[in-house]
């Protein structure tokens, strides 16, 4: 009977040292699952990050795109807008210049005339009975004139220019001298003048025509 008892209590504290062990199992293999669970769980964390870091990564390409082409527009458009805004400068100021430099033309086209008066006066005084005094004093202020002239760039077309040229020149009469080539200018009958290197009257010539 001992026996059996004994043979009892032995198979029982091993059923419970077999249930502990089991426990043990059983817990080491819940905490197992459990943690794959959890695994599991912050991988698709983590994949849902990455996806939303993706996406965001995409949004942000997506903007700096955009924005550098706003900038290449942009940048465009400033140049264009600075290269017409230079262009506006360049004409206004040529226009400036052009209007500054031939805005007295019309003064200068009338002002030579007087000139003409006071060199026909002074090449033809020895035909009349003038003083020698006023004579004088025509060529001082016939000087002055000149030099007024020359001061506001107003030139007479070089006279010793031998050969009729339609820029400087207009043929008033046409004479036949063997002495003399083609297109000679034989006589020059009223000076011409230039205005800031612009003709404002060309110079009215006598031309020789074999």
């Amino acid at each position: 009977m001992l026996c059996n008892f004994n043979f009892f209590y032995l198979d029982f504290f091993y059923c419970i040292d077999f249930l502990l062990n089991d426990k043990i199992v059983l817990d080491d293999i819940f905490l197992f699952n459990y943690n794959i669970k959890v695994s599991s769980y912050y991988l698709k964390k983590i994949e849902y990050e990455n996806l939303f870091v993706r996406e965001n990564v995409a949004n942000l390409q997506s903007q700096t795109l955009f924005l550098k082409n706003e900038f290449d527009k942009n940048i465009d458009l400033y140049l264009r807008s600075k290269a017409e805004l230079e262009n506006i400068i360049k004409r206004y100021k040529k226009e400036s210049e052009n209007t500054l430099k031939y805005c007295l033309e019309k003064f200068f086209k009338d002002f030579i005339v007087l000139i003409d008066g006071f060199e026909a006066i002074v090449n033809n005084s020895k035909k009349y009975d003038v003083s020698y005094e006023l004579i004088e004093g025509i060529n001082v202020t016939h000087k002055l004139l000149i030099n007024l002239c020359i001061n506001n760039r107003l030139e007479q077309i070089d006279s010793n220019i031998e050969l009729f040229n339609p820029l400087f020149h207009e043929a008033v009469s046409v004479v036949n001298n063997t002495k003399y080539k083609d297109d000679f200018i034989v006589e020059c009958l009223q000076k011409g003048y230039l205005l800031n290197d612009r003709v404002i009257r060309t110079s009215k010539v006598v031309v020789n025509k074999k």
